[in-house]
């Protein structure tokens, strides 16, 4: 998913598949694509929009952010 973002399947602000269509897309279980969609909201990667779902981040918020000294 990740890599996917990054080469711009899903562009900022776009939504991504939900668990069940993410789950087939990628072979894994809806249990697995549950628990990656869970960890990509919890570190930025991902936004979720209420009545909307997850959607892709900008790509300022990804990875570590800088200190503003």
């Amino acid at each position: 998913m990740r890599r996917r973002i990054a080469e711009g399947v899903y562009r900022p602000g776009m939504p991504v598949p939900g668990e069940a269509r993410l789950a087939v897309e990628l072979s894994v279980s809806k249990g697995t694509a549950h628990r990656a969609l869970n960890a990509l909201l919890a570190d930025g990667t991902l936004l979720s929009v209420l009545g909307k779902g997850p959607s892709s981040a900008r790509p300022t918020t990804w990875g570590p952010q800088k200190d503003s000294l």
